[in-house]
Parts: structure tokens; sequence; C-alpha cells
């Protein structure tokens, strides 16, 4: 079977700094796959790639055998790629559920002239989007707070709040950038709990985190990037015995 994503010598240069260098990895269907590194290794940069925010210098990236390389985020999203931020991105003065509705149009077909005349077929899919984002917070355990606005939640929840907008729009892959930063044990145990549930939905999760129990916890698989390169890729076991990764990490022992 073919991957779900394909990152094929991806590179791309800022103003002549190389943030990412020819980098390739696949990432199966079905698996939680995490990317990790130190601070500056380039994580954010390739999630930035993948959805359609930057265009790599060269190299190409595949989704479903489509190439995809350079389309704009919109159209990524359309094809069923999702994503979240590090720094929270809600409308705050919005409900819980708009928030969550938003998501879902990216994959709505009433144009212009059928949103201002209401037809028939606009009326059924907008209820479609209402059960959708309905079964979205449910998923992250907000269906209750539906009508709260989003400022008014707390932090742990804002950040399960941007994983159901995402969800809303039916990804077949979920992007996950730094989803339990700033949570307390508790809430990174809760959150690891409900990654598992979206992965056994069938929704193919590529995550970035800093937190290593986190990490190790729940991934099939993880890529180790520094400087901007791969030095590491395979189990949680493998990655965590790995030289190379501890020096990345720890830094060599002097002489």
């Amino acid at each position: 079977m073919p991957p779900l994503l394909k990152m094929e010598n991806i590179s791309i240069v800022f103003g002549g700094l190389t943030a990412v260098e020819s980098i390739s990895f696949e990432v199966e269907k079905g698996r939680i796959v995490s990317l990790i590194g130190p601070n500056g290794a380039g994580k954010s940069t390739v999630f930035n790639i993948i959805s359609g925010i930057y265009s790599p210098t060269s190299g190409s990236v595949y989704f479903l055998e489509k190439d995809i390389t350079g389309d704009r985020a919109y159209k990524i999203t359309g094809y069923g790629i999702a994503r979240t931020f590090q720094n929270i991105r809600l409308f705050k003065n919005l409900t819980v559920a708009d928030n969550v509705r938003i998501g879902c149009h990216s994959r709505s077909r009433a144009g212009f002239m059928g949103a201002v005349l209401r037809a028939g077929r606009v009326k059924g899919e907008e209820r479609g989007i209402t059960d959708r984002a309905k079964e979205s917070l449910a998923v992250v355990g907000l269906a209750d707070k539906s009508e709260d606005l989003a400022k008014n939640l707390s932090y742990g929840d804002q950040r399960k709040l941007e994983i159901a907008r995402a969800l809303a729009s039916s990804p077949e892959l979920l992007l996950l950038d730094e989803p339990a930063a700033g949570m307390n044990a508790g809430e990174k145990q809760g959150l690891m709990e409900m990654i598992k549930a979206i992965s056994h939905m069938g929704v193919t999760i590529l995550l970035v985190e800093h937190d290593m129990k986190f990490v190790m916890g729940i991934s099939d698989h993880i890529i180790v990037l520094d400087y901007g390169q791969i030095i590491a890729s395979g189990t949680p076991e493998e990655v965590q015995n790995d030289p190379v990764v501890i020096e990345a990490y720890l830094g060599k022992e002097a002489d």
C-alpha cells in the first residue's frame, strides 16, 4: 500500500539560510508519527510545507500519490489535510460551536449565490455542518460547552477546540503542532487518550511535540530532525536508545 504522505528530498532556504535540507520520509495510513528535535531543528517548517504555508525551494510533497507541492493552504485542506498551530488560533469572540463550524466550511460546496438564496441543498449542507461540528466537539469532550465563547475556555480546552475545528474538515491526515504545550500532567494524559481515539477513528496523525514522555507513549514511529536534517527514524525504543539522538538532545561530552 502506498504511503498516505510522502516527502521527497525537501529543502527550503530563507535568505541564504537553509532551514530544511533534503529530507525524505513517509507517513503510512493509520499511524501516529511524531516529528521531534531540538528547538530550531525545522519541525514547524516541515509542517508549514506540508500544509501549504511555505513552498519548498526544492523537492516534492505527495499526498495520496498526488503531487501537492506548493499548492495553496485552502486546497490542501480540501485534499484532506488539517492542522493545529503552536500558538492557539481561535476566533475568541465566537462560540465554541461556531469555531468548529468554520472548520467544516472548508469542505462546503455552496457557492456565493447558493448561500445568499438559501437553496434547499444549501440548507441541507448547513445541517450537515452543524451535525459534524457536534460530533467533533463530542470527540474532544467539549459538547457541553458548545455555546460558550472560545475566550472563556481554559487553556487546555482551547487546545482541544483547535483539534475539534481541524477534525470538522474530515481530514485523512491531522497535523498537530505541539498539542501538549502548556498542559499539566493530567491534561496531557487526557490528550494522549484523545489522540489515540482519533487515530482509532481512521485519522492518520503527524505531530510535533517536545514532551518526550508524551511522544514515547503515543507514537508508532518517530522521525528526529536536527539542524534541518533527519538524523534518526524508527520505533520509540529505537530512537530513545540511538546515540546520535541522545547527543543531539544532551550534547556531546567534552574530551
